[in-house]
């Protein structure tokens, strides 16, 4: 997994999209969320962490001996727009910084899905409309599939949840975030999760991720 991937720190991500982000869009839109998720793994398991995204395999000798988190924003830039693999399992990874000094990298990989702005069922339908596709294109794996709520009109995830459980599913889980912003600028972070393969829900999202400017 070290090869595949390589990692780049907060500040640099969020450099490169006030610098050349187009409002989110593609690629840009899943660095957002990766920023997002970085926070929230940082306060589950109380170690810093890091970006990484998966390289097209011709291109993984160039970057692969770089050190975890020293990419400039230049470098970053072509990294994202020349060579990471697309259509791939895993769009981003997660990793604490403590791992790299250990030589034995460890990981959370994750498929990132929106919700809301391009269906046009968004309600609870939708959304399972939406797990159903999703079910049927990627094989078993251990990956988290994360989904962005960008509008939708009320979600009932205990019944999101009786569908997958009923119907298997997979990924080993699924997380459902909304972000809403307060009068200060400030992103509130909801979290919503699903294990299909071990019965455990929390139906109501948990505010896990500290505040974000």
């Amino acid at each position: 997994m070290y090869d595949e991937y390589v990692y780049v720190d907060e500040k640099t991500i969020r450099l490169y999209i006030g610098k050349h982000g187009r409002k989110l869009l593609g690629k840009d839109y899943e660095l957002g969320a990766a920023v997002i998720l970085k926070n929230f793994f940082e306060i589950e398991s109380g170690s810093k962490c890091l970006i990484g995204v998966r390289l097209n395999p011709k291109h993984r000798q160039h970057y692969k001996e770089r050190r975890p988190g020293s990419l400039t924003v230049g470098e970053v830039k072509d990294l994202i727009e020349r060579h990471v693999l697309e259509d791939d399992l895993i769009d981003i990874a997660i990793s604490p910084i403590e791992s790299f000094h250990k030589n034995k990298n460890t990981a959370w990989i994750i498929q990132l899905k929106r919700f809301g702005h391009f269906q046009k069922e968004k309600s609870t339908k939708g959304l399972i409309q939406l797990l159903l596709k999703t079910k049927n294109k990627y094989p078993n794996n251990p990956a988290f599939l994360v989904i962005f709520f960008d509008g939708h009109k009320g979600i009932k995830l205990r019944e999101v949840s009786n569908y997958i459980n009923k119907t298997g599913f997979p990924f080993s889980k699924i997380m459902f975030i909304n972000t809403t912003k307060n009068k200060e600028d400030a992103w509130k972070i909801n979290i919503g999760e699903i294990w299909p393969n071990y019965g455990y829900n929390e139906y109501e999202p948990r505010d896990l991720v500290k505040v974000l400017k």
